[in-house]
């Protein structure tokens, strides 16, 4: 009995001794490429794993404020959180060990796990002892194939008998395409068709999509690129989307539409301080650009809101605060300017002059273009005798025919005359200006010109009615 118990007791001291004996590791991770903030510090934790998607949890340590590089990089020791490291126990032969790394929140900072090979810890109890006597071949198997080579991205063959085959990391930047899971890939992709990606999230109870797609030709103006943003509350569905489309016989290149509330399709921002920068140039072989609108055509916001170097065709009604023209001093051209201002009247008035010479029996006929009557109506004159006096000047007969006689004045002598009408043609009839009318119950107690009349900016009738995205660019603009 004594004996039975020596031997027991020999053979957990043997064992014990055995355990001692296991060689247990540090393993240095270098220049891990991550997807944490660049050139930062992180508290992190790095979990020990026997699958690279899901399974079991073997081990974790925590290493805190983790240097980042500027590349997004990381390295640690994995195992310098146990007394003596990783336990190689952990590894055993022919197993399939994947390291992760979680942030502080718990989720993985890593594209995928990267994988571990077992070899590197495998138990050390002592030198290496002789080989075993070979054993006996089995049987053949049914099948005829006599060697597996490796491939382009794989290593490990040939293959005559047993062995594995795995990836070649060297190709694949130490990850592989994988489903369900982040990838990485260094160097240029290339896909031959149909394109497709989505991502999707949730904000405020309002579902949120975005989708990337590429399409074979579908015809002309048919979308070849879509990224198209959508965001669903389960009341309205509102979608942004940009598309390049096949323009093989005219048409439209690319297109941005929106359908949203109180939105811009297009915001264009160059507005850092100290740079030279233009928001849109648009160049065209015909036409630049092309704006409409239910309400304005195009808006111009700053203390030049537009300007237009050649000739400004307008098929409506200009309304302006006051007019003038401007141009090079016609007396010192290279210094100043000369400006004069708009005459103006509350009827759509033409004005005619000229100087006549009156006949011997002091009188004239002024001929007139033979649309003038076609034109102008309610007919007003002056008359001025020039070098000589002549109280006795008048109008003798009124325009008919598309002209009229003054009378009166002395033989040969010289008169100036002018002649007013106001405009009766289809379009003016049709748009007559309301010389005075009462603002809009929208906008009473704003103004035209806040300024003038001593009132802040926010009283400005025309940034009211701006859309809600400028007003903060109007505020920003100097005041003349």
């Amino acid at each position: 009995m004594k004996q039975i118990r020596f031997w027991i007791l020999f053979l957990l001291c043997a064992s014990v001794s055995l355990q001692a004996q296991e060689t247990s590791r540090i393993i240095p991770f270098d220049d891990v490429v991550t997807m944490l903030s660049p050139s930062s510090r992180h508290d992190v934790t790095v979990q020990l794993w026997d699958d690279d998607l899901g399974g079991h949890l073997l081990y974790s340590e925590t290493h805190p404020q983790i240097k980042v590089d500027s590349l997004r990089r990381i390295g640690f020791l994995f195992g310098s959180g146990k007394p003596n490291g990783l336990n190689p126990l952990d590894f055993p032969s022919g197993s399939s060990r994947f390291v992760d790394v979680m942030d502080s929140k718990g989720n993985s900072v890593l594209p995928a796990r990267l994988p571990l090979r077992a070899g590197a810890f495998a138990l050390s109890p002592g030198p290496e002892g002789p080989p075993g006597p070979q054993g006996v071949p089995g049987p053949p198997g049914p099948g005829s194939v006599t060697q597996v080579n490796s491939g382009p991205g794989i290593i490990g063959g040939p293959i005559t008998t047993t062995g594995t085959l795995s990836l070649d990391t060297s190709l694949t930047n130490s990850l592989y395409a994988r489903l369900g899971a982040p990838n990485i890939f260094n160097g240029d992709q290339a896909v031959n068709g149909k394109f497709g990606a989505t991502s999707a999230s949730s904000a405020f109870s309002t579902s949120i999509t975005s989708n990337l797609h590429t399409f074979p030709y579908g015809g002309n103006g048919s979308p070849a690129f879509s990224v198209v943003a959508d965001a669903n509350n389960g009341f309205i569905d509102e979608y942004t989307s940009l598309s390049v489309l096949y323009n093989s016989g005219g048409g439209t290149g690319v297109q941005i539409s929106t359908y949203s509330n109180g939105s811009q399709a297009l915001e264009v921002d160059c507005t850092w301080p100290g740079t030279d920068c233009e928001g849109i140039i648009a160049n065209g072989t015909h036409i630049g650009g092309i704006f409409t609108g239910n309400d304005y055509g195009a808006i111009g916001v700053a203390p030049i809101a537009g300007r237009f170097v050649g000739d400004v065709d307008i098929t409506g009604t200009l309304t302006k605060g006051a007019g003038a023209f401007k141009i090079d001093h016609p007396l010192d051209p290279a210094n100043k300017y000369l400006t004069h201002s708009f005459v103006e009247s509350p009827d759509m008035m033409n004005i005619y002059n000229g100087t006549v010479l009156l006949d011997s029996n002091g009188e004239a006929w002024i001929n007139l273009p033979d649309w003038f009557e076609a034109l102008n109506r309610d007919f007003r004159y002056q008359l001025t005798a020039i070098g000589v006096p002549s109280p006795n000047l008048y109008v003798a007969e009124e325009v008919s025919g598309n002209h009229f006689k003054i009378a009166g004045g002395q033989p040969g002598g010289k008169v100036s005359w002018q002649v007013t009408g106001i405009r009766h043609d289809a379009y003016a009839d049709a748009h007559r200006l309301a010389i005075e009318e009462d603002k809009p119950e929208e906008d009473r107690g704003y103004y035209l010109h806040p300024e003038v009349h001593g009132q802040p900016t926010e009283k400005s009738i025309f940034l009211k009615r701006l859309p809600r995205k400028i007003h903060a660019d109007v505020h920003r603009q100097p005041q003349e």
